[in-house]
């Protein structure tokens, strides 16, 4: 059984977290906290999350994924190519003055 410490620590973290993740980051994070405590991690963290098992089962799957086939495909941008490029002249500009 995980400690009622533990449990508290994954709530701070994920109200500290949650407006910031997106529906995959969501699943990322609980799954490598779930891993990380190791055994009931999984039921620690749907309990203290509220987050359905099967969300994080998937982000176990997808983060093991990721570490057999580790190609640009799987690369998640932020910030689009497009948009980069455009910053980047932006920043350009600024800097000549």
């Amino acid at each position: 059984m995980i400690s009622s410490n533990i449990v508290e620590t994954i709530k701070k973290k994920y109200k500290a977290l949650e407006r910031e993740l997106d529906e995959r980051g969501r699943r990322m994070w609980a799954a490598v906290e779930a891993a990380n405590l190791g055994h009931g991690g999984i039921a620690a963290v749907v309990r203290t999350t509220g987050l359905a098992e099967s969300t994080i089962r998937i982000g176990q799957h997808e983060i093991t994924l990721y570490q057999l086939e580790p190609d640009q495909d799987n690369i998640r941008r932020v910030r689009p190519e497009a948009a980069e490029n455009v910053w980047k002249i932006r920043m350009k500009s600024y800097m000549v003055c």
